[in-house]
């Protein structure tokens, strides 16, 4: 564990070895940097013409030469440029022939990385004559080829790519676009005559003559970056997936063999490691029961290689035990959770077979001590093989750093190594102590240590080495002897405290009787509306944080310090005892007869044994628990999020009663036949939109209404009309806010003018708009259906129809964005990863349960997003299987067979045979991967696996009463859903059957079949593919209330006090608005303690007003409260529903001693007031901008919060992470217009110049566009980490090649937001910076916006060109 081996380094008190690998570390050669002299300066315009020189070349056509005679030639031109540059260069004779390649093949591999496109072979050109006008110019395209020398070339996009035909390899004339040259003036034209190459778009004519040596392209890897190899998925990594016959999922786990099958010597031990941990995160006994179930789930995982959605449907009896006739709900063993725990921890198990093995290589190796081949064999925790890599690292560094190479330059010397050079390890060996022996002694709770007396006085001892430490006892108060024997004991302290069964014995101790200590930083008070308030004094025993998420709450605590977290041993004083009773000769009763020499020695052991204990392990102990109960907090939250989100997509499409007939074959059983939605998006006074979409989940009608309300108006027609038209299902509704309501009472009016008319009953939905708020301005929803022809309103719309129409698709569409939804409290605690490993997990659970049409997914895109969850699948095999179905040809044979185009998988098996999943992919996903309409096989829509057929055949035939042969016939003549029609219609013929004889009697089929097998194939005869999931039900009035408003029975509640904001005033009442939305009433009696007339009403507040109120009814239905404003309400009356609970290891004596030692100054209190409402909104912290910082900082780039500001109620802070350790605080000011009784927000950043509706288009349209400029910069070759960074790499790649220029990029650390553009002309020079800055559109430098960074760069070469042509090489901004 990482975490471990950081703590060693920083707990280890000044004589500690820093690091396990340290040994390793100090042998290795340090390679000092090398120093450049700089040339003598030149003027400006003369460096300018200098690098000028040998950077424009013309094309010069020429006969493709012999391959072997290039490559002859390549070989000697590079000798021949290398030569060159060591001799212009002043420093040539600093660097040797083999680091000049060295950085010259990385400056290629780097070139590699970032080429779009690259050429097979390379023409020579002639050099043309040195001009000052040339500065800049680039050897090959930047971001299409990714050159490193010179830099003025226009760097297009791919979209302009043009390619001459017959071109195969050796490069011709191109044509340029000539809309592209018609644009520019006169003078531009010979500008990129002259430097452009605007005649070839993949010219290389700006080479100099030595570099035109590249090796032939070949393959993808050879014209594409890795970031479109990534988005293709054809990255070397992916095509390995993609062709292994491995479940995708399998293969993704890094750092392991993936194919290697565990031995059964191997699967005993997993079990019981993975029964014990499990059991332990469960708080449950390891029964034997429970670790039979384990093994066989564990023999299914690392032998067979099947996934858990397999094994939990085809291998049930394995973790659930059932009664004979079924007639119960299974007793679950293990639960499907449990499954997927087990599966992390195989994973884990895998990772911990690994590093045995390297260890046992190392021991191997340098012929290390058989005792520790003893330990190693011992070892059944990562923990315990960590601590003996760190023990091999520590007790045998010598021998490990002599078998390394020669070293120059040692930089620094250990402690311990320091220590044992001046032979004080032989000092050591006399306090007597055998580690390994007090170790086990330890262990076995038995004394069996007693150490060999050296019957020399430890001071005596002490003398031969007082020598060394003389000059050091001139700057302390010891004398050297003294300075040898505290060198010594630290020696000791280090050899326990790395001994492996020590530490064994310890973190056992610890886990048994530790303690988490918690209590408020330093000058951080916590009031009782933060959410750490509940446990912000705490002393919990270790075991009990367990099947919870406490700790990872703690944990966020602590990183935002607000609290402190301490590890303490319970009774820790009879701990330190035990450890002195067997670090000593003889019990400590009888310490006064010693001798006096013993106990001096005895004095040093014990100070050597607290020193290993508190020093040494302590800190590794330390960050090794908060590691583990983080891990285990993080688990239990992963699973809560999993079943949370389970919850969401285990919901039927809406189906109205007596929509269709049940054996409509030409019904899509997945969803419903029409859906329409309505909307009028953020307020009333927008007009509504409508559509409607097919079963396809396609818009068939998008209409817009400007006023539905009046029922005499044109557009009240209208839309009846548009009903009559496509005579929707259901009809759902949702606004942004909570005027939905409103929109509820027109939408109802019109369906009922319907119904009288003679329609029939539609029903009328309002739903969760998640999905849809994220659908409407996401870039897949763009591209859908763009901003050119559709508003967000109508994105929004059509998701709201399609989640209604199939919840589980919608949310398999946001694909990663799935982890914008809430799906847990403490879901925010996880780290990025785990929490969308964890929600995908989710829809593999659901996925698998109601399977699969393959051939909807093939011809629907909107429907694909499902089939990469299916059991054994993944996005690349997903994407496989979908190529190899089109290049087979299958669609061609479908047209002959059917008379149809669309292409169609027509068997199971053919997905193995023809596409070639391969075995084991096949055997994981065959049984959930439905062949529909014409499926040849009768059981290929059925949950019944392949391998099952024949038994499924021998059931059908015996029920239906007939011999295999007319069964066969029967299949071969009738429909499949005939077949199984007359099985389903007489569900007593399969009821008949014996399943216990019928076991029997088929053995000669399969070993043992078992009776769930039987059963469950019978179940699906009667039933193919029955909707496990729940039925949509139609929201209840406190549940839209809910949704609507963000509202939930702990947030909003009678008595709590509120603020609010006044938007009209009425002779007897005064409407507001709280922050969530919800109207608010304050009638004349509820205004002031005594009685008051409508003049004093209307004297005390005014529009826009914020006054704080206290909530006396809420109205669920009517989305509307009563409050008061009274000041005998409002004034220190703040109520809680219930009285905030704290937790049941809540420390009072601490509280009550801080209370006791609380001091009257000032104090930084963390509170969270309690009439403050918090924003509704996913993204929303109540954090300070140091608060956000710290939230941000573990965070990948473009993680941003949402929190309040302190300018005032009006303004919201949005706090982003541009890069590690930069972030942007934007302040966004919110302001509200009265319009038609409803108030409309409107958001503006940088004092108006950006206005959006709502926030979630402000952090789309604004906050995240610029995170994704910053994203392109930071990955463009040309960017450096820092200002330092990029400076050295300027003056380095002018030191190799002195004849180039050279620019780059980094951000500003000092203004976030902003970034240096670097460049310098020649060595010796100086480096010159443009100030630009990042916006929403682009990138601004010196007043221009450039959209991408390509436009960026050849912005800044036209400037840099322009301002060396008209005066000179000047610089513009100099730091």
């Amino acid at each position: 564990m990482p975490e471990i081996e950081e703590g060693i380094e920083e707990g280890i008190d000044e004589g500690v070895d820093e690091g396990v690998d340290e040994g390793v570390d100090e042998g290795v050669d340090v390679v000092e940097p090398i120093d450049s002299s700089e040339e003598e300066e030149e003027t400006d315009e003369e460096a300018a013409k200098e690098v000028a020189r040998g950077f424009i070349v013309d094309d010069e056509e020429e006969e493709e030469e012999d391959e072997e005679e290039v490559y002859r030639s390549r070989k000697k031109k590079k000798h021949k440029k290398r030569k060159r540059e060591r001799e212009r260069s002043p420093d040539f004779d600093e660097i040797s022939e083999d680091e000049l390649e060295l950085i010259e093949g990385n400056r290629s591999r780097s070139e590699q990385n970032f080429k779009r496109l690259k050429r097979g072979r390379q023409e020579k050109s002639r050099g043309s004559a040195y001009d000052v006008k040339k500065i800049f110019d680039d050897e090959d395209m930047d971001d299409q080829f990714g050159n490193d020398s010179d830099f003025v070339v226009d760097d297009d996009d791919d979209d302009n790519i043009q390619f001459d035909e017959g071109d195969t390899g050796q490069r011709g004339r191109g044509s340029y676009s000539k809309t592209y040259y018609d644009d520019v003036s006169e003078p531009e034209k010979l500008w990129q005559n002259a430097f452009l190459d605007i005649d070839d778009k993949y010219s290389f004519a700006f080479d100099n003559p030595e570099d035109m040596d590249v090796e032939p392209a070949e393959g993808l890897e050879a014209i594409l970056d890795d970031g479109a190899l990534k988005q293709l998925k054809m990255t070397s990594d992916d095509i390995r997936i993609k062709n292994t016959d491995l479940p995708e999922r399998m293969l993704l786990r890094s750092e392991i063999d993936q194919g290697r099958k565990l031995t059964d010597t191997e699967i005993e031990e997993a079990t019981k490691m993975i029964s014990e941990d499990l059991a332990y995160f469960n708080e449950q006994r390891p029964t034997n029961q429970f670790m039979v179930a384990v093994k066989r789930v564990l023999k299914c995982l690392g032998q067979e290689f099947f996934e858990v959605p397999y094994i939990y449907t085809y291998r049930r009896d394995y973790i659930a035990e059932f009664d004979d006739d079924f007639s119960r709900p299974p007793r679950e063993i293990l639960t499907r959770a449990d499954l997927w725990h087990i599966y992390d921890l195989e994973y884990k198990y895998r990772l911990f077979i690994k590093k045995r093995e390297e260890i046992k290589e190392t021991i191997k190796k340098h012929r290390i001590d058989d005792h520790v081949s003893t330990f190693l064999s011992e070892a059944s925790t990562i923990e315990a093989l960590t601590d003996l890599h760190s023990y091999i690292h520590h007790a045998f560094s010598q021998q490990i750093v002599a078998a390394l190479p020669s070293r120059r330059h040692v930089k620094k010397i250990s402690f311990y190594e320091d220590c044992r050079s001046r032979n004080l390890d032989k000092l050591v060996t006399k306090f007597g102590v055998r580690i390994q022996e007090f170790g086990r002694s330890l262990n076995l709770g038995k004394k069996i240590h007693y150490p060999q007396p050296s019957g020399q006085d430890p001071y005596v001892a002490a003398q031969e080495f007082a020598s060394n430490y003389t000059r050091k006892a001139e700057f302390t108060n010891l004398n050297p002897v003294e300075l040898a024997l505290a060198d010594a004991v630290k020696m000791l302290s280090q050899d326990i405290g790395f001994e492996p069964s020590f530490r064994k014995f310890v973190r056992r101790r610890i886990l048994e009787q530790g303690v988490i200590v918690v209590s408020p930083a330093p000058h951080k008070d916590i009031d009782i509306s933060h959410e750490c308030w509940p446990y912000r004094f705490l002393k919990k025993p270790i075991s009990r944080f367990r099947n919870s998420g406490l700790f990872a709450k703690i944990m966020r605590g602590e990183d935002r310090g607000i609290l402190k977290v301490k590890i303490e041993l319970d009774r820790e004083d009879d701990f330190l005892d035990i450890l002195e009773k067997h670090i000593v000769g003889d019990n400590r009763s009888n310490l006064e007869e010693k001798n006096l020499i013993d106990q001096k020695w005895d004095k040093f052991r014990i100070e050597a044994v607290h020193a290993a204990y508190s020093k040494v392990l302590c800190p590794i102990i330390d960050v090794w628990i908060k590691a583990r109960l983080k891990d285990d907090a993080e688990q239990w939250i992963m699973r809560q999020c999993m079943l949370g989100l389970e919850t969401k997509l285990n919901v039927a499409p809406f189906k109205p009663t007596n929509m269709y007939e049940e054996d409509d074959e030409d019904v899509d059983d997945d969803g419903i036949i029409r859906i329409a939605a309505a909307s009028w998006g953020p307020g009333g006074r927008h007009p509504t939109e409508c559509v409607c979409i097919d079963e396809n989940g396609q818009l068939l009608e998008n209409v817009r209404f400007t006023d539905l309300r009046d029922k005499e108006s044109k557009d009240f027609y209208d839309f009846y009309q548009f009903l009559c038209d496509h005579k929707p299902n259901a009809i759902v509704l949702r606004s942004y806010d909570n005027r939905t309501k409103y929109l509820l009472e027109t939408v109802q009016d019109v369906v009922g003018y319907y119904k009288n008319h003679g329609g029939e009953e539609i029903p009328i939905i309002v739903i969760n708009d998640e999905v849809a708020k994220i659908y409407r301005l996401s870039s897949r929803g763009r591209h859908d259906y763009p901003d050119s022809d559709y508003n967000e309103v109508v994105r929004y719309c059509i998701s709201l129809a399609r989640t209604l129409q199939n919840p589980i698709r919608e949310y398999a569409a946001l694909e990663e964005s799935i982890t914008s939804i809430k799906c847990h409290s403490m879901q925010s605690l996880l780290p990025k990863e785990k929490e969308l490993e964890c929600l995908q997990r989710a829809f593999i659970n659901i996925v698998n349960e109601i399977g699969v049409d393959i051939n909807d997914a093939i011809n629907s895109p909107y429907k694909s997003d499902l089939l990469q969850y299916v059991s054994g699948l993944g996005p690349r095999k997903v994407d496989a299987l979908y190529k190899k179905v089109l290049i087979e040809g299958q669609s061609m044979d479908m047209e002959r067979r059917y008379g149809s185009d669309v292409i169609d998988v027509s068997r199971r098996e053919d997905l193995n045979k023809v596409y070639q999943l391969g075995p084991k992919v096949y055997a994981n996903c065959a049984g959930f991967i439905r062949i529909r309409p014409r499926a040849i096989e009768s059981f290929d829509d059925t949950r019944i696996h392949p391998t099952y057929y024949i038994l499924a055949r021998k059931m059908a035939a015996d029920a239906l009463d007939m011999d295999d042969d007319e069964a066969e016939e029967e299949l071969q003549q009738s429909n499949r859903r005939d077949f199984l029609r007359k099985l389903s219609a007489e569900p007593d013929r399969l009821n008949d059957l014996i399943l216990e004889d019928y076991a029997k009697s088929l053995s000669k089929y399969y070993e043992s079949p078992t009776k769930l097998i039987l059963h469950n194939i019978k179940t699906e005869m009667m039933a193919p593919y029955a909707d496990p999931r729940r039925p949509f039900e139609i929201p209840t009035p406190a549940k839209i209330f809910e949704m609507i408003t963000g509202e939930t029975e702990e947030t909003l509640y009678e008595g709590l006090i509120v603020c609010v904001k006044i938007y009209k005033i009425e002779d007897k009442a005064v409407k507001c608005q709280l922050d969530s939305g919800l109207d608010g009433t304050i009638t004349i009696g509820y205004v002031a303690d005594h009685r008051i007339d409508s003049q004093e009403l209307r004297s005390r507040f005014h529009i826009d007003q914020q006054i704080y109120a206290k909530i006396l009814s809420i109205d669920k239905i009517k989305f509307s409260a009563t409050l008061s404003c009274r000041p005998r309400d409002v004034n220190g009356k703040q109520t809680f529903q219930s009285q905030r609970s704290v937790d049941s290891d809540y420390d009072y004596d601490a509280e009550a001693r801080a209370q006791t030692l609380k001091q009257v100054k000032p104090r930084n209190v963390i509170t969270h007031k309690p009439h403050t409402r918090v924003i509704q909104h996913p993204m929303f912290k109540p954090f300070t901008f140091a608060e956000a910082q710290d939230y941000l900082r573990d965070k990948q780039s473009g993680s941003m919060v949402v929190r309040p500001s302190s300018k005032g109620h009006d303004y919201i802070s949005i706090t982003w992470k541009l890069y590690d350790d930069i972030y942007q605080h934007i302040d966004v000011v919110e302001r509200e217009v009265l319009v038609v009784g409803a108030v409309e927000r409107r958001f503006e950043v940088e004092n108006g110049k950006y206005v959006y509706s709502d926030l979630d288009e402000l952090i789309v349209e604004y906050v995240e566009a610029k995170s994704q400029k910053v994203e392109a910069l930071v990955n463009h070759p040309k960017y450096k980490v820092t200002e330092a960074s990029l400076r050295d790499f300027l003056n380095m790649s002018l030191t190799v090649n002195p004849r180039q220029s050279e620019y780059g990029f980094c951000l500003d650390t000092r203004t976030p937001g902003w970034f240096s553009f670097m460049f310098k002309l020649k060595p010796g020079s100086q480096i010159d910076t443009l100030i630009g800055s990042i916006r929403p559109d682009g990138y601004k430098l010196k007043d221009q916006i450039y959209p991408t960074v390509i436009d960026l760069i050849n912005g800044f070469k036209r400037n840099v060109s322009n301002a060396s042509r008209n005066s000179g090489n000047q610089a513009y901004v100099r730091r």
